[in-house]
């Protein structure tokens, strides 16, 4: 049988239940509840199952007695909503014992001219070998069922690519897979770019500076050394020179993290008041949608040299001295 999300909430409702003073909850008190309480529905024949997937998932803990973790409290606490609860169920695999496995599976799929990932869908079910995970994927819609293909959802495959990355960042890889990871990357920064570029337009339209607005310029394809990607206005400039230069740093998760470059940084030291960070948070790549951005001006004194934020060392330039 299935493994189903409603499931899933159950057995970690029942565990919480039960769970009293932080002594666990009894594993004979669960699996009976789970199997016959008579208000939710008839008794399932999986319990075993669910649980086990539940462990996987480090959304609870069994040792004499069974404990919800902080990442079933997370899912408990979504109640209703289904999208939220999909995205972090996604999260959870990818930093589980399932993640290699959806890798493997993702680097199978093809990929048509739109740059959708798909496959046949009666051949799917044959690419992976712990099948009890399929039906999660389908149901969270990180798999699309269309007529005869299946689909992988560009925006929860961004979210399962970032989640990797940051959870671990010394997996083995094939080039493939590290090929689809960039190219994924590269199309959420384009339409990060894209938003932020239409964002500056309008506020500045908004704002009723029609010329400013205007001439906004996205200049990261044109110039991809310049330390920044769009020139923009605070407000109403009457020489029209730039004075807000937007670096913009986008993202699938809504997690505040970026990559800053050491030319980045630069530009971000010379330009001073005039350099701003533009965050943009959950980016759907289908529909080209996210968060509104989270504007950060002067970064060098608001996040490199504030304690509020954490800077982690991660590339060396290395040379040879003479």
């Amino acid at each position: 049988m299935a493994i189903r999300i409603k499931d899933i909430l159950k057995l970690l409702r029942i565990v919480k239940i039960y769970q009293k003073n932080n002594d666990g909850a009894s594993l004979a008190y669960v699996i009976q509840t789970f199997n016959d309480e008579p208000i939710k529905e008839a008794r399932l024949p999986n319990y075993k199952e669910i649980e086990t997937f539940c462990k996987k998932l480090e959304l609870i803990k069994k040792n004499d007695t069974l404990e919800i973790t902080s990442k079933g409290e997370k899912l408990l606490q979504l109640k209703s909503d289904f999208d939220k609860i999909s995205e972090n169920i996604i999260e959870f695999c990818a930093k589980s014992v399932y993640n290699e496995e959806i890798s493997k599976l993702i680097e199978k799929f093809n990929v048509n001219t739109e740059n959708i990932k798909w496959y046949p869908m009666s051949q799917v079910f044959d690419l992976i070998d712990t099948p009890e995970i399929l039906p999660i994927l389908y149901e969270t819609k990180f798999l699309i069922k269309k007529d005869v293909t299946v689909e992988l959802n560009p925006s929860l495959l961004g979210n399962f690519y970032q989640i990797l990355e940051q959870s671990s960042k010394k997996r083995k890889i094939s080039l493939k897979q590290l090929q689809d990871e960039l190219k994924i990357k590269n199309q959420v920064g384009q339409i990060g770019e894209y938003i932020a570029y239409n964002f500056e337009k309008n506020r500045l339209l908004t704002l009723g500076f029609v010329r400013e607005s205007e001439r906004v310029q996205w200049i990261s394809n044109e110039y991809a050394n310049a330390g920044y990607d769009i020139n923009s206005y605070n407000g109403e400039s009457k020489n029209l020179e730039y004075d807000r230069l937007v670096e913009v740093k986008s993202s699938t998760g809504d997690e505040f993290e970026f990559y800053w470059t050491v030319n980045e940084i630069d530009a971000a030291k010379n330009w001073g008041g005039k350099y701003w960070i533009y965050f943009i948070s959950k980016i759907n790549i289908k529909e080209k949608t996210s968060n509104e951005p989270i504007m950060i001006q002067n970064p060098i004194n608001n996040i490199f040299k504030s304690d509020l934020y954490s800077k982690d060392p991660e590339i060396y330039y290395i040379t040879k001295k003479s």
